[in-house]
């Protein structure tokens, strides 16, 4: 279902001349969300799904692995799929953060 997703961020990646590194963490964070929502069609995610799995990452990882998932899930949303809206929910301020700041 979502080949194409997976076919097209290799592309873009590719075009970008992005890291090996880049590559293989930007994939095994999409594939963790991708699990997470047990393999819903990204495109058809909703931002209140997304919300949601932005907090989940917040409660289980440090601050460095958050960091990460929300990049790799931010050129997804904007370079893949093209959906800018998205990046409103994908803020690399953590939620603990901001309700403590």
């Amino acid at each position: 279902m979502n080949r194409k997703i997976y076919n097209s961020l290799e592309r873009t990646l590719e075009a970008e001349g992005r890291s090996s590194g880049t590559y293989r963490e930007y994939f095994a964070n999409v594939r963790y969300m991708e699990e997470y929502f047990g393999g819903k069609n990204l495109k058809d995610i909703t931002k209140e799904e997304l919300t949601q799995y932005v907090a989940y990452l917040d409660k289980k990882y440090n601050k460095t692995t958050y960091n990460n998932h929300i990049a790799a899930l931010r050129y997804l949303y904007k370079k893949v799929i093209k959906r800018k809206y998205m990046l409103e929910v994908l803020n690399l301020k953590r939620i603990r953060e901001k309700l403590y700041a």
